[in-house]
């Protein structure tokens, strides 16, 4: 903190000395040179840019300094490495889900309230993925769960989760609808799970190797809450996130597949 109160107060006299500096130019027009003068302000102009930014440079070399020092202290980075973290996000809506779903190659898991939202902002994406062979996984709380309804006390209304459970399903048999009538082959699948158990969490899991995880906070829209995100199946928090999630898998029941065989 003092570092940055320094760095301001030399900026800050940077910038007076620069309007000094220019009324003194202006004073001693009539006794100098033009050339004089114009080549005396741009020397004096690249020496206050060049004061700043070095200023600017040695404050982040300093901070950086300081930061893994720190963190080498308490074994942070070992920490981060070991779990697996790899990102951290302030909002899970600006998660690039898109990108993930249209670069998987394998499999894709999505554990949510009801899975509108990823459906009816990816539509596209996820039917490219059925057709290039992609298995899909969606799993949410039944319809009639004990633990909607709670959520619905929060201040949504009433049957918004029954609304949006209905509206998965139906946009789901358009999507394979369409792609029959295409005649396009699809090579992957897609299932719709549904539990009784709490949902705790927002899950996406992409080809086994990368995770985004958000956790449903009371009475806070799930886009809202901070996301993080697990590179690499070795780390330990990627671990106990696949666990879990498979674990909820086996105690839930098929609502949707496709194809049905």
């Amino acid at each position: 903190m003092m570092w940055f109160k320094i760095k301001y107060k030399l900026l800050a006299a940077g910038i007076f000395a620069l309007i000094f500096v220019s009324a003194a130019l202006i004073m001693i027009e009539t006794y100098v040179s033009s050339q004089v003068i114009l080549s005396y302000f741009r020397t004096v102009l690249v020496s206050l840019i060049s004061t700043t930014v070095i200023a600017i440079l040695v404050d982040q070399i300093i901070r950086r300094d300081i930061i893994d020092l720190v963190f080498d202290k308490i074994g942070v980075g070992e920490i981060l490495k070991e779990s697996g973290l790899s990102k951290l996000n302030k909002k899970r809506m600006n998660e690039n889900l898109e990108h993930y779903i249209s670069e998987s190659k394998g499999s894709i898991f999505i554990s949510s309230m009801t899975g509108k939202n990823t459906i009816h902002h990816h539509y596209d994406e996820i039917k490219s993925a059925l057709i290039r062979g992609v298995n899909i996984t969606l799993l949410t709380p039944d319809k009639n769960s004990v633990f909607l309804t709670k959520r619905e006390g929060e201040g949504h209304s009433e049957t918004i989760y029954k609304d949006e459970a209905e509206f998965v399903i139906s946009t789901l048999q358009s999507m394979c609808s369409e792609i029959e009538a295409a005649s396009q082959a699809a090579k992957g699948s897609i299932s719709l799970l549904s539990h009784h158990e709490i949902p705790f969490c927002f899950s996406a899991i992409f080809d086994d190797n990368h995770i985004i995880y958000a956790p449903y906070l009371y009475k806070t829209p799930g886009g809202n809450t901070a996301s993080y995100s697990f590179t690499g199946s070795n780390g330990f928090g990627f671990k106990s996130i696949l666990k879990s999630m498979d674990e909820l898998t086996r105690d839930s029941t098929v609502t949707f597949k496709w194809p049905e065989c």
